[in-house]
């Protein structure tokens, strides 16, 4: 299950962000296929700038997941767009495994989260 919730942020400014919900099974799925996606990517002599924040950024989202594999019940992940975007596209690109049961959810919510920003910033003006 999937949900978009709006707010103002503290600039005034609307804010849309995405909250999945995940078993502990699908958050150990998430977390499993985002390590390999880091592991397969970013094992290269040399990165760049760009490389080197996506990685961290990659990582953190890992091991968000990673922590939520031991909870009980379904656990509420809230993600900013680029976040929502980073894990559907490290699913995507992970090895098939049971993560890849969450894509099309992961893809429309994404969708969904983008044309719900462009039209709050759209009401703005």
């Amino acid at each position: 299950m999937t949900e978009l919730q709006h707010r103002i942020g503290p600039d005034g400014e609307p804010v849309v962000e995405a909250r999945v919900h995940v078993s502990p099974e699908q958050a150990a799925a998430c977390a499993d296929a985002v390590q390999a996606v880091i592991g397969a990517r970013y094992r290269v002599p040399s990165l760049s700038v760009d490389e080197i924040l996506t990685m961290r950024e990659l990582t953190a989202l890992g091991d968000a997941f990673d922590d939520l594999r031991s909870a009980d019940g379904v656990s509420v992940v809230p993600m900013s767009i680029a976040r929502l975007g980073l894990l559907r596209d490290a699913i995507a690109d992970a090895p098939p495994g049971p993560a890849h049961a969450l894509l099309d959810a992961l893809d429309d919510l994404h969708a969904d989260a983008l044309r719900a920003a462009l039209g709050a910033q759209g009401a703005l003006t």
